[in-house]
C-alpha cells in the first residue's frame, strides 16, 4: 500500500513538471498581420488591429497602394513579455528592442509587450 502511495506521488510530480509554465499563446489575424502573444485574446486582437491601422496610415502618407497578393504574404509578429526576451531571441543583442527577419517562407518580427 505504501508503494502505491509513493507511486502516486511520483506520478503527480511528473505531471506537475510537464505542465506548461504559462498560458497558451493567442493568435489574431488581420489582412496584413498574424500576431502571436502570451496574453489575453482581446489584447492580442487589439494589437493586430492597431498594427493594421498603423499600416494604413503609412500607406496613406507614402501614397502606397495595395499590391495584388499582399494579403497572402502576411507579416507574423511575435510579442514577447519584455525587452530581455527579445534580446535573447536576437542572440543576446544588448541594444535591440525589436527586430525583423525577411524570409521567402514568411517574414517575422519580434517585439516586446513592454519596454
Amino acid at each position: 500500500m505504501r508503494t502505491l502511495g509513493l507511486a502516486a506521488v511520483f506520478v503527480a510530480m511528473a505531471i506537475g513538471f510537464t505542465a506548461p509554465a504559462s498560458a497558451a499563446w493567442m493568435r489574431a489575424e488581420t489582412a496584413h498581420f498574424v500576431v502571436y502573444s502570451d496574453d489575453k485574446e482581446e489584447s492580442v486582437r487589439k494589437m493586430a488591429t492597431e498594427l493594421e491601422t498603423f499600416d494604413a496610415v503609412l500607406r496613406y502618407f507614402h501614397s502606397t497602394s495595395e499590391r495584388d497578393g499582399a494579403s497572402s504574404n502576411k507579416l507574423t509578429v511575435y510579442v514577447a513579455d519584455n525587452v530581455g526576451v527579445v534580446q535573447r531571441l536576437c542572440g543576446k543583442c544588448p541594444n535591440v528592442y525589436g527586430f525583423y527577419k525577411g524570409r521567402a517562407s514568411g517574414s517575422v518580427a519580434f517585439t516586446p509587450r513592454t519596454t
